[in-house]
């Protein structure tokens, strides 16, 4: 399935997002007093030659026409209304800004990210295509207690996506964080979860993790284990991947609002790699682990 932080064969999440409004009326006039408009999603990358991404304008106590601007690489597919689709270009040599503003009735909003060039800034080769990421996402687990049957156990983690489409984050709180995949779409995970049944164990901080997916005993006598896993889907969700049997993550910074650090050479048991630094989002999403523990998904929901 492609889930976001499919971890020790535990824990799924996934993400990506959209939400949206419309506009219309008399073009030209203002916007009375009170009135909203803004612009969703707001990516932080994409890439030359990649997926196109579907911008929401979402117009409230207003009935005055959208218009759309564009400045920098790319093309959009319309320049009023909503929604409207940005296309990257098909090649580039450097990365190199672009920002989407909407206008209505005087009120503006926009999204501003980095367009990467096609294959370049990116963490490796997923089944056997260049993969750079569009967005990146993490999750923060704060020291949590499951009870299982007549057994407790204290854990503590972070997890880490990486997407070929953008709206990563948001993907869980439209359509359930437990079942849903997306299609047409690469997904990368990194998950590092520590777990004790006597003590609670800190938070998962800097520090560098074996990528290999087997457990091992920290100075503290926490039970800590990290691995990597990814997938491919295609149209109708049919997916494959691999899970990482080697190199390893450095956790450089977690802070309350970006986790970053570096994968070194996390190699898959199909090949396939991811190689170089990160700088991801905290995703404002509180997840349940202990549901996750007790995961039956067995269908999951193919999201367009």
């Amino acid at each position: 399935m492609n889930k976001l932080f499919v971890s020790f064969g535990v824990l799924g999440l996934t993400l990506v997002g959209a939400c949206g409004g419309s506009g219309g009326g008399d073009h030209g006039a203002t916007c009375p007093a009170g009135a909203t408009l803004s612009l969703s999603p707001k990516p932080q990358a994409v890439s030359a030659g990649g997926s196109s991404v579907t911008f929401y304008a979402g117009l409230n106590g207003c009935s005055e026409m959208v218009t759309w601007t564009l400045t920098g690489p790319g093309t959009l597919s319309a320049n009023q209304g909503t929604p409207v689709v940005y296309t990257p270009p098909s090649s580039l040599a450097t990365a190199t800004t672009a920002t989407v503003t909407i206008g209505a009735g005087g009120l503006t909003d926009s999204a501003t990210f980095t367009v990467n060039p096609g294959g370049g800034s990116g963490l490796g080769t997923l089944g056997g295509t260049s993969f750079a990421p569009a967005e990146t996402g993490a999750l923060v687990i704060p020291p949590t207690t499951c009870i299982q049957g007549a057994t407790s156990m204290h854990f503590s983690g972070l997890l880490l996506g990486f997407s070929s489409y953008t709206g990563l984050c948001s993907f869980v709180q439209t359509h359930g964080a437990l079942c849903a995949d997306k299609a047409s779409a690469t997904l990368a995970s990194v998950d590092i979860l520590k777990g004790n049944a006597a003590q609670t164990p800190s938070a998962v901080g800097p520090g560098d993790y074996p990528a290999t997916g087997n457990p091992y005993t920290d100075q503290d006598g926490n039970a800590v284990v990290a691995e990597s896993t990814y997938s491919k889907t295609n149209g109708t969700c049919a997916s494959t991947g691999s899970d990482s049997s080697g190199g390893s993550i450095h956790i450089a910074t977690v802070t309350a609002t970006n986790v970053t650090g570096t994968l070194n050479n996390v190699v898959f048991g199909d090949g396939s790699n991811l190689n170089g630094t990160f700088n991801a989002a905290i995703c404002n999403y509180s997840l349940n682990l202990c549901d996750f523990l007790n995961d039956t998904c067995t269908t999951p929901v193919c999201v367009p």
